[in-house]
């Protein structure tokens, strides 16, 4: 070996293990965002992406300069000299407005007109200030004036305790009608909702995460199935099960008052009534699913609960009592109320830590319990309330003046 050659070696090294760390660098840092801002209430800032310690809090609309990018995470300085990293996907990137570029001056003109006629100003609106929510695992009971004729005032316990009854199996088919909606014979409208996948859940970087909402996981949907487009109503109810008409003014609000097991008399007389044993509870699963509709933000709608109004009945506009079906935005699937108005049954038996060993096919939910989930937040509870992943639980015999449901079915059923 020459002396060249001893000392060009390592000099070609070093040249190559500059143009990696070159390479590594642009690929890391490409597309980073200048300005982020937090888009949920309160976020964990870990030292480490993924499985790092907690070493401090972001809270929303807090805007921050990203100095790193990596593998879904933003490396930001979000206290003086103080570093640290949060998950991407709870922030977006702050576009600065374009500003005009200024008009030479000899290319400027004089206008001829004397005046100018003043802008209208828009009238302001009113400024809705955020209401403080606290986490409790139950919705808050209705004050003592407000409250109607309860069967059952006890909450199931936080972990509840096994019996003898089963899961029933979900009767699903092969094939589905190519029909994205229909009406059945007392005029439920149902909308078909496709085969699919979603995140459910919560993530743990979130405060006030219940554990019960944790981890997130992903959930694959098999089969299409049809879900009603809204709330079953009062008029509805009392038909079904032969009861005297309701006033007419009462015929559109959802049914409440009735606990799980009234509802599985109702789906009994309701088959019956059809020639059908399709008509059943939505499990879990395919309640969110169906409520997100292609979304994975805290509402359907965005992250934003000033927004919440438009789309749901809750404490702060609904005059403490339940408004009639239909009257707040869908989501993007068609789906009227599924935040507000009324708590809706679901299928599933309740288990605190049912999500950690979760099937990612059709979960059916646990196979015995002794209280039943409920979702989608009603008209007496606030914005933390109605989130997408907010789980509740009762007894199957407890009724409550916010307490309803909806049906599914997996096939249309012609009246």
């Amino acid at each position: 070996m020459t002396i060249d050659q001893i000392i060009m070696r390592p000099l070609l090294f070093l040249n190559t293990c500059l143009c990696c760390l070159f390479i590594w660098i642009s690929s890391t840092t490409s597309g980073i965002a200048q300005t982020i801002e937090i888009q949920t209430w309160s976020l964990r800032v870990r030292d480490l992406p993924i499985h790092g310690t907690v070493i401090g809090w972001v809270k929303k609309g807090q805007r921050y300069s990203v100095l790193e990018e990596k593998r879904g995470w933003y490396r930001i300085e979000f206290a003086a000299q103080t570093y640290g990293w949060i998950p991407e996907r709870y922030a977006k990137e702050v576009i600065p407005p374009e500003i005009p570029a200024t008009i030479p001056a000899e290319k400027q003109t004089v206008s001829t007109q004397t005046s100018i006629e003043p802008e209208i100003p828009s009238e302001p609106k009113e400024k809705v200030e955020p209401k403080e929510v606290t986490p409790p695992e139950i919705p808050t009971a209705l004050p003592a004036k407000q409250q109607t004729v309860s069967t059952k005032t006890s909450i199931a316990p936080e972990t509840p305790l096994e019996t003898e009854e089963k899961v029933e199996p979900i009767e699903h088919v092969d094939t589905i009608e190519s029909k994205n909606s229909f009406t059945n014979g007392i005029g439920m409208e149902f909308i078909l909702i496709p085969a699919g996948s979603f995140w459910m859940g919560s993530d743990e970087y979130l405060e006030n995460v219940a554990q019960n909402e944790i981890p997130r996981h992903h959930i694959t949907i098999t089969q299409p199935f049809y879900i009603g487009k809204y709330e079953v109503t009062q008029g509805q109810w009392a038909e079904t099960m032969e009861l005297p008409p309701v006033p007419q003014e009462e015929r559109n609000l959802p049914v409440q008052q009735i606990s799980w097991n009234d509802v599985q008399e109702f789906i009994y007389k309701l088959n019956h009534r059809e020639g059908t044993s399709m008509y059943r509870l939505p499990t879990e699963a395919e309640w969110e699913y169906a409520a997100r509709a292609g979304s994975e933000s805290t509402f359907f709608f965005g992250n934003d609960e000033n927004d919440l109004g438009e789309y749901a009945w809750y404490d702060d506009n609904s005059g403490s009592q339940p408004h009639p079906v239909g009257q707040k935005l869908a989501n993007a699937w068609g789906l009227y109320d599924m935040h507000g108005n009324v708590w809706e049954w679901t299928q599933d038996w309740y288990d605190p830590q049912y999500y950690q060993n979760s099937p990612s096919m059709d979960p059916p939910g646990p196979s015995t319990g002794r209280a039943k989930i409920m979702r989608g937040g009603g008209w007496n509870n606030g914005p933390f309330f109605s989130r997408l992943v907010k789980r509740v639980y009762d007894w199957p015999d407890s009724k409550h003046a916010f307490l309803g449901f909806r049906l599914v079915t997996n096939r249309p059923i012609s009246p």
